[in-house]
């Protein structure tokens, strides 16, 4: 991880008529994209991206946690 990082990106990107909805707005689906793939392009930034993890034969795993009350 690199020291001097920034904590916050900005990642340019344009909004396709594909992206919208019948009223011209981005759809929830694609908003969900588009944080996905800047989450993408920060944690490349920052040295955890797919290429850097996978040279150390490291991967990132997601799971859901539910606790049972």
């Amino acid at each position: 991880m690199q020291d001097n990082a920034p904590v916050m990106m900005e990642y340019p990107k344009e909004i396709l008529l594909f992206d919208t909805g019948a009223h011209g707005m981005a759809t929830s689906a694609s908003l969900c994209r588009m944080a996905q793939e800047c989450a993408w392009h920060h944690a490349a930034s920052l040295g955890f991206g797919f290429e850097q993890l996978g040279a150390r034969g490291l991967a990132w795993v997601l799971r859901e946690h539910t606790e049972n009350t």
